[in-house]
């Protein structure tokens, strides 16, 4: 009875609108039911308590509320217009939704005091349960422990790719940044991020991830960032992953590894390249010319790419829930004004980090800005929107916390007195 009061007067303490934003990012990776639970939990708390609601006005600047507003208006608008079902509709506008609230959840939890340290406490203690839960999944398929090597509690190889990518990013930022107190667990994120991002055998990710790191140290250098930490941290993780590798996993890393190699040297041969996508985007292309401003409703895309098989005679082995690729996904589904409207949205996110680059949260400026910048190549042959059951969350929640650092602007003779902040 004594443990469940202190864990109810510590909860009591943090508060359940910022419990419920933690709850989702810790169980992001393991499906969307425990995370809409963490939601449920918080959206409760905003509307049972005055007091919550009065501390989360003004969390993101009336400019950049309104775009998100326009996003999502235009979003139920395009989709309304298309003719699907009640079903359909919630399911596909519910899409854009789920970034918007990501977004300004973050934003209003963690300018709360003591908010982002508890949050880094909880991205780094999911980050290393899922990368154990993976390292293990691996080394029991090599023992012939499971029939087949599944990654971690994804479904697929590419959602764990998408899913360590961003980590890495984060976590290598944190590592190099010089005012990063928690250098320890940022390095030990590192590791959990880069052995997950290692056996998602998917080059997609790795090319992303590469782009962040090298943007996040060119960034950080001039602040007076020490790569170090980074440099044994990529150290360990590689020690981990060739002893992985070298026995007894070496029948499905090589197997994995050259299937990958095989795609990437076949450059000169779109539709083996793209892994047979070459008919979505000549889909995609052809679905965008025909509603080139509405665009065909969210979350339709499986629905009418079939019209565009019948018209340009493609062939495809599947009937894709999405066309892979963020940019055409958006002009099909929400037209030309869709994309616009998402891209000064990111712009926007991109601005206040470079601003506040310079603040006393160096790291977690220039991780937002890296993994923009790495996105913005990524999305060409993927969409963090196809990635809403599990890992989208995490990408949203990072793009809402850069509105924390707006406030955090402070001398350096006070910045050193902030020894609790891990960004």
């Amino acid at each position: 009875m004594g443990k469940t009061s202190a864990i109810l007067a510590k909860l009591n303490n943090i508060g359940w609108f910022e419990f419920g934003f933690l709850w989702g990012i810790f169980f992001a990776p393991w499906g969307p039911v425990p995370r809409y639970l963490g939601w449920a939990i918080s959206i409760g708390a905003w509307l049972s308590s005055k007091k919550v609601r009065e501390e989360t006005k003004g969390s993101l600047p009336l400019p950049f509320r309104m775009l998100l507003v326009a996003f999502v208006g235009w979003s139920f608008f395009v989709t309304g217009i298309s003719g699907v079902s009640l079903h359909g509709f919630v399911k596909g506008a519910s899409n854009p939704v789920e970034m918007a609230f990501s977004i300004w959840l973050a934003a209003s939890v963690l300018r709360k005091e003591g908010a982002p340290r508890r949050c880094v406490l909880t991205l780094w203690a999911t980050t290393v349960l899922t990368g154990s839960w993976t390292l293990f999944r691996y080394l029991a398929a090599s023992l012939g422990i499971f029939s087949e090597y599944v990654p971690g509690p994804f479904s697929n190889i590419n959602t764990l790719g998408g899913y360590a990518f961003p980590l890495c990013a984060f976590w290598f930022a944190l590592s190099i940044d010089p005012d990063n107190q928690w250098k320890l667990k940022a390095v030990s994120g590192l590791i959990f991020s880069i052995c997950m991002l290692f056996l998602s055998f998917s080059s997609l990710p790795w090319i992303a991830t590469l782009t962040a790191c090298v943007a996040g140290s060119i960034l950080l250098r001039f602040e007076g960032g020490n790569l170090r930490p980074a440099v044994r941290g990529l150290a360990i993780a590689m020690a981990v992953i060739a002893l992985l590798v070298a026995f007894p996993g070496k029948p499905i890393a090589k197997a994995s590894l050259q299937r990958e190699i095989a795609q990437i040297s076949t450059v000169n041969d779109p539709k083996t390249f793209t892994n047979n996508r070459t008919a979505f985007v000549q889909g995609s292309v052809f679905l965008f010319r025909q509603k080139p401003v509405t665009g065909w409703g969210w979350g339709r895309f499986e629905d009418i790419f079939p019209i565009a098989q019948r018209e340009l005679g493609l062939h495809s082995d599947e009937n894709p829930l999405s066309p892979h690729n963020l940019y055409l996904g958006l002009l099909c589904e929400s037209g030309v004004i869709g994309l616009a409207l998402f891209v000064c949205i990111v712009l926007s996110v991109f601005s206040a980090a470079w601003k506040f680059r310079k603040g006393n949260r160096k790291g977690l400026a220039v991780a937002i800005l890296s993994v923009i910048l790495a996105y913005g190549g990524y999305s060409l042959g993927g969409s963090v929107f196809d990635a809403r059951r599990d890992t989208g969350c995490l990408t949203w929640f990072l793009l809402g916390s850069v509105w924390i650092l707006q406030n955090n602007i402070e001398p350096v003779a006070l910045q050193a007195k902030r020894r609790d902040l891990p960004f």
